[in-house]
């Protein structure tokens, strides 16, 4: 997959904003109807079993999380939207998807400890490659996951795979999160952490790779409770 390209500075907000909006405006109905759906199928409870492997020390390790996930309104939206940055319009709501996401975890190489994390997302549509069959577009995070503040990333829906690839890059670290939904109650979840390469460079030194399947809760236990 081809790296997706870095969030636009908020020194080039208005430019970007202006030109996301005439991009926008070309995305076609089939995509956004594949990308509507994907979405519409994420709320609610998901089980997850992963396997971590660190590169330094080499370790392989285990973790369960339970996701809370619920869909936000337009005053969350907009609040997350503000605290990015970017002068990103709110465009339509069609082309926007809001969540929060709460998560429960128990890693086996801290027993009998539970870690616990939420934040608030949205995933704006800006741009549509008919080539490969991919929307792309704004991945807004009022807290990131690896430092404290708001995050401003990247993503690519793949309307063929039904794979939603997050890319978020950190001072140390550049971060790749894919979630394929396979069916509306099974993901399949890949986490792949490199070196941050110098400006312009390949991400080509893993530090971590993450594997999973989640399970969305129809009937049955939380694997972590709240």
């Amino acid at each position: 997959r081809v790296p997706l390209p870095p969030a636009a500075s908020a020194s080039a907000g208005g430019a970007g904003a202006a030109a996301a909006a005439e991009s926008a405006a070309a995305l076609p109905d089939s995509a956004m109807a594949a990308f509507r759906s994907f979405f519409a199928q994420q709320p609610g409870v998901w089980n997850s079993e992963r396997t971590y492997h660190y590169e330094m020390p080499a370790e392989v390790v285990r973790s369960q999380t339970t996701f809370d996930v619920a869909a936000i309104g337009e005053a969350e939206v907009a609040r997350v939207m503000s605290v990015t940055g970017g002068g990103r319009a709110p465009g339509p709501a069609a082309r926007r998807a809001g969540f929060r996401v709460s998560f429960y975890t128990y890693m086996a190489s801290r027993p009998g400890e539970k870690i616990m994390n939420s934040t608030a997302l949205v995933f704006v549509c800006e741009a549509w490659d008919g080539a490969r069959g991919v929307l792309s577009g704004a991945y807004l995070r009022d807290v990131g996951y690896e430092v404290d503040g708001a995050r401003s990333a990247r993503f690519e829906f793949a309307v063929g795979e039904n794979a939603l690839t997050m890319r978020t890059e950190y001072p140390e670290t550049v971060s790749v999160d894919q979630i394929t939904l396979v069916n509306p109650a099974v993901r399949v979840r890949r986490i792949l952490n490199y070196k941050r390469p110098e400006e312009g460079g390949r991400l080509s030194e893993v530090k971590l790779a993450g594997f999973g399947m989640e399970k969305k809760v129809v009937e049955g236990e939380r694997l972590v409770p709240k």
